[in-house]
């Protein structure tokens, strides 16, 4: 092809097959050189050499030209998975960016519906007045005056942090056998156990039950370590501070209770 083309300048149709060769080895340098040689210096038709520039500039990682050589105007000249190649190169970063997107929105719903499941389990759709109708005491009143309703979705829904609150509100009450029950669910909230154990010694020493010492020594054992804090919402700490200054008593200064109620003060700020 070199020598035809040396020997007949004029004929297009060498120039344009050794840019096709070019092409079919990978030396798209020389085939774009070829190509815009020949596109200038001879009568061409479109349909017939946009789809080489479309490959060459394929190879030149050139994605944009590549795909505007795609077209005739309207008309398509190469096929729609090289089409589709091209584009997605050319936007690489977006498609990335696309692709992870849509993982995590996959993720993300599956976990969702998994966690949907969990919540429905124990809380059944039924019952979703009964939520709603709690929410609206948190944020607007008092919950307390929705204890019932409080004791049958913290049972429901068997949340630690809520049970640990519908403990003290029944402990207020003087309901101490519901408390009791309710307080045993709420010890795996490392924000409320501390407290927990203190209102739970309370219960049963107002119970006469023996164990009631052992509980206050859980009590300023985990205070007194790493304890985590959590959410800590005003209408729960004016609960404790209640049955603090009615329920808490005396204590010797030199016993386990004296010295969680002391830590418990702290917690609560009761001593502000």
């Amino acid at each position: 092809l070199n020598n035809l083309i040396n020997r007949f300048p004029g004929k297009g149709e060498y120039l344009l097959m050794r840019a096709n060769a070019y092409i079919k080895l990978g030396r798209y340098k020389e085939a774009e050189a070829d190509l815009w040689k020949y596109y200038r210096n001879f009568e061409v038709k479109d349909e017939e050499i946009y789809p080489l520039m479309a490959e060459t500039y394929y190879g030149l990682e050139k994605y944009g030209p590549a795909l505007g050589f795609c077209f005739v105007g309207d008309k398509s000249v190469k096929e729609r998975g090289f089409r589709f190649s091209c584009y997605v190169n050319f936007y690489r970063f977006e498609f990335s960016l696309l692709v992870v997107l849509t993982i995590i929105l996959f993720v993300s719903f599956y976990f969702a519906y998994r966690n949907f499941e969990k919540l429905t389990s124990r809380f059944p759709p039924g019952e979703f007045s009964s939520g709603v109708k709690l929410a609206w005491a948190f944020f607007f009143k008092s919950p307390e005056s929705y204890l019932p309703l409080l004791v049958d979705v913290a049972r429901g829904l068997n949340a630690p942090w809520l049970s640990y609150y519908a403990a003290i509100c029944l402990f207020k009450a003087g309901q101490l056998e519901g408390a009791q029950r309710f307080f045993a669910y709420s010890f795996s909230n490392d924000s409320v156990t501390g407290r927990a154990y203190y209102f739970f010694g309370l219960t049963r020493k107002m119970l006469k039950q023996r164990l009631a010492e052992y509980d206050f020594e859980e009590s300023v054992l985990t205070l007194l370590g790493k304890n985590q804090r959590g959410w800590y919402p005003g209408f729960v700490r004016k609960v404790e501070q209640q049955l603090i200054e009615k329920f808490s008593g005396r204590p010797e200064k030199e016993s386990i209770e004296f010295m969680a109620l002391e830590l418990v003060k702290e917690q609560t700020g009761e001593r502000l």
